[in-house]
């Protein structure tokens, strides 16, 4: 199928695409994918650079005539988030992506993420810059890792590093849309130490799995209302304390990433053995309203409790009260802009107890710097009111929109242009790397466009396979303006 992938059009970018498929580049993994990277700017004849943090910098000289036109480069990033189906054999540190094509037009994956975000803006960014045919003002890009997990990438770049004055990042997912302001985000690592004991003889354990909620990525589909498995699992466990029925958490894991919203998830509570049944009742009565109150935004969802064989630990009724609190993390949307539009929000990604430690990564976003204080305030006192330790903080700031740019007006002609239609310009509400790379260029002149990419950072990612064209013929067209 990589072959059929390889002939669609335009068909510089699928083949870029394809090879990309093949290179594991989950956050924290992109050595490999910096090297193919460097390889086809060898290749192609590009200058090329590595910078300490492993970002990839590549140039391409201007058409001759046009050396002296400002210099335009690209930009994206090198990771991807990992999600897998439930019970799939997938290491994503060492195995291929196997992407597909869909008889609907669109090209997927089995079972995986498809690394559509960003592989397939790394993918135009290099088909424009080795297009031999393209007439052109002197070219760049600028490929970044670990931007889905901390920015750490754009955050490690300087000044220097920036090499022109307009940029394109193509890491937006609608085609015809023209972004020009995202929000900040706020990365928290919530650690708990709770006590481990051996699980008494005269206990039972119930095990509870939500699986087949549709997750999402946390920023893109924030308003969607969709259910949050690790939120799930901890308010059902705390219904049953309205029952008067105590119970040990033995075992809790849900989610992947802190920026995509899990959609599955299982914990294994252990009780005395003459509550089990009076629990088991508890908790099938609130799974179906948790099933009726989300079926429209998760109709496949499904939550099964039963009862399972005990595990060796388990920890103290006061210490599972206290990891359930913590499910006041994901508080969702927190605040909106006058039209309704996702202001500041907030999402439990993850969170796991494991090995006699507990652990919550959370991701918040907000557009506002009082945004930002409300939600670093809100998710502290969480946090100490269960009696839990914030490990890690990490802040990358909003993009605040230039709507009088002037390369956003040659966007929007040249997209006019080609589909005859008229561009949307937006502000939203997930990450992009362009509000670090203007604080580090304050004269930087940058926009965001992408093609159709629906389902990130779930195993329903996919590309549409036209959208990718008109997207490729629209920074051609928009080049062919600037260099006029």
């Amino acid at each position: 199928m990589e072959n059929a992938i390889s002939k669609l059009e335009p068909r510089s970018v699928w083949h870029f695409f394809s090879r990309i498929a093949k290179v594991p580049r989950v956050s924290g993994n992109e050595a490999g994918i910096g090297d193919l990277l460097l390889e086809i700017a060898r290749e192609h004849g590009l200058g090329s650079s590595r910078t300490p943090d492993g970002n990839i910098i590549l140039t391409a000289d201007a058409t001759p005539g046009l050396q002296d036109r400002p210099r335009v480069f690209f930009q994206a990033h090198m990771d991807m988030v990992g999600v897998k189906e439930e019970g799939l054999s997938f290491d994503f540190s060492r195995d291929p992506i196997s992407a597909v094509i869909t008889e609907d037009g669109f090209v997927t994956a089995e079972g995986t993420t498809l690394g559509a975000d960003d592989g397939i803006g790394m993918a135009l960014a290099l088909a424009v810059l080795t297009a031999p045919e393209l007439r052109h003002p002197p070219l760049a890009a600028v490929f970044t890792v670990s931007e889905e997990t901390s920015m750490q990438g754009a955050l490690a770049l300087t000044p220097d590093d920036i090499p022109g004055s307009l940029g394109i990042n193509i890491d937006s997912e609608d085609i015809g849309e023209i972004c020009i302001g995202c929000a900040g985000g706020l990365a928290l690592n919530i650690a708990y130490t709770p006590e481990i004991s051996e699980v008494p003889r005269d206990f039972g354990t119930i095990a509870i799995t939500v699986a087949d909620g549709r997750g999402g990525h946390s920023g893109m589909e924030a308003d969607r209302g969709s259910l949050n498995a690790a939120t799930a699992l901890l308010t059902l466990i705390c219904s049953l304390a309205n029952e008067d029925i105590k119970v040990n958490l033995s075992s809790l894991n849900s989610g992947t990433v802190r920026n995509a919203i899990p959609g599955s998830g299982r914990a294994e509570i252990a009780l005395p053995e003459a509550l089990i049944n009076k629990a088991l009742d508890s908790l099938e009565d609130i799974s179906a309203r948790i099933t009726e109150k989300y079926r429209n935004t998760d109709p496949d969802i499904s939550i099964t409790i039963d009862r399972a064989p005990n595990r060796n630990i388990m920890v103290s009724a006061q210490d599972t009260a206290n990891i359930i609190n913590l499910r006041g993390l994901n508080t969702g949307i927190l605040e909106r802009t006058p039209d309704g539009q996702p202001l500041t929000s907030c999402n439990l990604g993850r969170i796991s107890l494991d090995g006699g430690k507990a652990e919550a990564f959370i991701l918040g976003r907000f557009a506002t710097e009082a945004g930002k204080e409300m939600l670093a305030s809100r998710l502290k006192k969480t946090a100490a009111d269960a009696g839990a330790v914030i490990t890690f903080e990490e802040r990358y700031s909003q993009w605040e929109p230039v709507y009088e740019s002037p390369l956003c007006r040659i966007m929007t002609a040249s997209y006019r242009e080609i589909t005859g239609e008229e561009p949307r310009i937006t502000v939203i509400h997930a990450g992009l790397e362009c509000g670090l790379l203007r604080n580090l260029r304050p004269d930087l002149d940058i926009v965001s466009v992408g093609p159709n990419v629906f389902g990130a950072h779930t195993t329903e990612e996919r590309v549409e396979i036209s959208s990718v064209k008109t997207c490729y013929d629209w920074i051609v067209r928009a080049l062919e303006k600037l260099s006029s």
